[in-house]
């Protein structure tokens, strides 16, 4: 009787582990998705070429300090660090 109880547990510990990493890989997409879309948005509002450096720090900022983000590094495509900020502990 106890060795059925410590499977059942066990069992259910281990869907609930699932259902926990499959939560935060889903709000882990959507996050991205959302930055996704407000770079662009800040990229297509400056279309001659001018760099959107200025604009993108504060939405950086805003990510780590409303707590959607614990750190976040954002590179350009010759890997220059564009910005970058990380949570104060």
């Amino acid at each position: 009787m106890t060795a059925a109880i410590i499977l059942i547990s066990f069992v259910v510990l281990r869907v609930t582990e699932r259902e926990i990493l499959k939560q935060r890989t889903k709000t882990g997409e959507t996050v991205f998705s959302i930055i996704e879309s407000s770079l662009s948005h800040i990229k297509n509002q400056n279309p001659d070429g001018s760099p959107a450096y200025l604009k993108i720090q504060p939405f950086i900022t805003s990510l780590v300090d409303d707590k959607i983000c614990s750190r976040i590094l954002l590179v350009n495509n010759q890997h220059l660090v564009i910005s970058k900020r990380a949570l104060h502990r």
